[in-house]
């Protein structure tokens, strides 16, 4: 199973790949439906990454992409202040029909909820827009697909939604997209194509941009809210859903 290949990479982290979400319908209304409900049995393991993985080489997209989170997730566990609290993931989500996946949402206190979205891209990276990125890899080979920074945007409505059915919407959310690979070279090609959803920030940079985050004295984020969020979404954690009626 794809599985087995990436703990093959990973060993001895126990996280189990999911799908990654790629549709990027979303209506910005929503039926009234309670999620918080949760089956308090549920958990989600804690992964010890192993340093010595660092630099393996992937044989897809999807096993890099998973590399990727697991390293950042690294970072921030290993070398943050303590405001920085333990980054929550999940799997495939699903709110009112629409898929949706966290790669990495990191309560901060003083700032609120990080919302991070891991991209492990080699080569070239040509942000055109905020619709369109094109990845021109070592090969030369190039591919484009919808930008980062809109995925990330998306994904933070959905979050945002589901925090405010189950009452947790306290805090702020603050959408950012971390590039895994510390040798992608970043172009803007126009700032001016469209409005920025979310900064862009290397995996070398990720700390110090969370620790120089603005700070306010009067937003607490405690251990305990951690819980309760990653509980709501753990109420929410489901199978890939084909949408019967995409729009």
């Amino acid at each position: 199973s794809y599985r087995m290949v990436v703990m093959r990479f990973l060993n001895p982290i126990e996280r189990p790949y999911t799908n990654k979400f790629e549709d990027t319908s979303f209506d910005s209304e929503f039926n009234s439906v309670n999620t918080c409900s949760v089956d308090s049995t549920k958990t989600k393991n804690t992964h010890n990454f192993n340093k010595q993985t660092f630099g393996q080489k992937f044989s897809s997209a999807k096993e890099a992409g998973l590399y990727g989170e697991m390293e950042i997730e690294f970072i921030i566990r290993t070398q943050t202040n303590e405001r920085v609290l333990t980054p929550i993931s999940t799997e495939n989500l699903v709110l009112k029909g629409y898929n949706f996946e966290i790669d990495l949402l990191v309560p901060v206190s003083g700032v609120g909820l990080v919302l991070l979205e891991v991209k492990n891209y080699q080569g070239k990276l040509l942000c055109m827009s905020d619709d369109e990125w094109v990845q021109v890899k070592n090969n030369g080979e190039r591919r484009s697909f919808k930008g980062a920074t809109q995925q990330v945007s998306r994904t933070r409505k959905l979050l945002q939604k589901n925090l405010q059915e189950c009452g947790l919407d306290a805090w702020d959310i603050i959408p950012v997209v971390v590039l895994a690979n510390a040798d992608t070279e970043v172009i803007r090609l126009d700032d001016r194509l469209s409005p920025c959803y979310a900064e862009i920030v290397r995996k070398q940079d990720i700390v110090t941009w969370l620790h120089n985050l603005p700070v306010n004295s009067q937003v607490k984020v405690t251990p305990d809210d951690a819980t309760k969020i990653h509980m709501s979404l753990l109420s929410i954690q489901k199978e890939f859903q084909v949408r019967s009626n995409p729009v």
